[in-house]
């Protein structure tokens, strides 16, 4: 990883208080950033697996989500507006929250007290523009949360950068449970797969020697 110095104990960067990172600072071009030493075995270059890319950019994301909170205060047109618009990620985004470029949307003229804030929930502030809360949102808000994205699309939502477009697909909590746990047997599959192969051959280093050794019979 980077060698940076870590601020309460991480080394991400928090651009609104310019504190940890890379001097707290976005990146510009001509930075040099310090690299960990690090090393690695020669045998264990072939060993790869197949990943899903990010979306393409020129690809505009589904992501599932689900009815929020306040759903029933917006009403049917506003709730159809939201599910067939596709939205354009803000150049604002940042990891409070993904702003999202779109129709506006009516804001429900109904108060409501200061809630708990989740990953992924999506508010509805005065602009009438959505708001993804992400990592580094508050702990409560007081805009109305219309939807909440599943889990099991949070990963691909979180590699959409600025420009890119999305379109939102309202599903069940049981289909959302379905694909978390359909996720989650993926990622022990593959952990397993990656255990396996520690123990097949080529073996690192012993891998170079055994090449060598080939050669010299190879000349005889």
């Amino acid at each position: 990883g980077l060698q940076v110095a870590p601020v309460l104990g991480s080394r991400s960067t928090t651009l609104r208080l310019q504190l940890g990172g890379y001097s707290g600072r976005p990146l510009q071009a001509g930075d040099d950033l310090p690299i960990e030493e690090h090393l690695t075995l020669p045998g264990y270059y072939h060993r790869h697996t197949k990943g899903s890319a990010p979306v393409s950019k020129d690809t505009t994301a589904t992501i599932s989500v689900l009815k929020g909170p306040q759903w029933d205060w917006f009403d049917p047109a506003s709730r159809e507006s939201f599910l067939d618009t596709t939205y354009t990620v803000s150049n604002q985004s940042d990891r409070m929250g993904y702003r999202l470029s779109g129709p506006t949307l009516p804001v429900p003229d109904q108060s409501m007290l200061s809630a708990a804030t989740v990953m992924g929930a999506i508010q509805i502030p005065a602009s009438g523009q959505p708001i993804v809360l992400m990592a580094d949102r508050q702990t409560t808000g007081g805009y109305p949360l219309l939807a909440v994205i599943a889990s099991a699309d949070l990963p691909t939502f979180t590699q959409l950068a600025p420009g890119q477009t999305v379109q939102f697909n309202l599903i069940d909590q049981a289909e959302a449970q379905t694909r978390l746990e359909e996720g989650r047997r993926t990622i022990n599959q593959l952990a397993q797969k990656l255990r396996s192969a520690a123990f097949l051959p080529p073996y690192g280093i012993t891998r170079v020697a055994n090449q060598r050794i080939a050669t010299l019979f190879e000349e005889e």
